[in-house]
């Protein structure tokens, strides 16, 4: 507009003050149209645990679905933790857990030789926070901005024992108890002194 009058083009003869209006509306912009985002497809992830400061052997490999709330992703993790610990829901209200997460390239198989070695299965200085929405989003970002195949989002998951109400550690324990004779079954069990 140029002092109170309304922009027209001289040269067509259908502009009116009627278009003026219009002039971001999808039909006559198709370009300022903004693409909706497409969901994440499942992710591949690996979840290591290392209960009070000890790894447990091996990893969980399970999919995930990004596209949820940071507390429902938390909720399946901490299943999949508890999973690779087996660690009972009773047990698990004791215990803290805290995650961390990186993209990286798929791990190749590691040979015997290699996997003997008394060596974290990972490296816990590598792996991100994993407490906030905003840590939720940039891990997101990431993966939907990644241009490379063969990629998996690595998980780790550290679990402590909670607090009590004044800051302490609880006096508990968790260790492995033999479960029935003869089974070799392996029982996580938490006892109170």
């Amino acid at each position: 507009m140029i002092l109170g009058k309304p922009n027209t083009v001289a040269n067509d003869p259908e502009a009116n003050e009627d278009d003026v209006g219009n002039i971001d509306t999808p039909g006559n912009s198709p370009s300022r149209i903004l693409n909706p985002i497409v969901p994440l497809p499942p992710v591949i992830i690996h979840v290591h645990v290392q209960l009070h400061g000890t790894f447990v052997r091996g990893h969980v490999q399970e999919t995930i679905d990004l596209n949820m709330s940071l507390e429902d992703v938390i909720i399946v993790l901490e299943k999949h933790a508890m999973k690779k610990a087996k660690i009972s829901r009773n047990q698990a209200s004791d215990l803290e857990f805290t995650f961390g997460t990186r993209y990286i390239a798929a791990p190749k198989n590691v040979s015997t030789t290699v996997r003997k070695k008394n060596t974290p299965p990972v490296d816990v200085d590598g792996f991100a926070d994993f407490e906030t929405e905003g840590n939720l989003t940039a891990l997101v970002g990431t993966i939907r901005h990644c241009k490379t195949g063969g990629m998996v989002l690595q998980v780790l998951a550290t679990v402590e024992r909670a607090p009590n109400d004044d800051g302490e550690n609880r006096n508990a324990t968790v260790g492995p108890v033999q479960g029935d004779a003869g089974s070799g079954r392996e029982v996580i069990s938490i006892r109170h002194f």
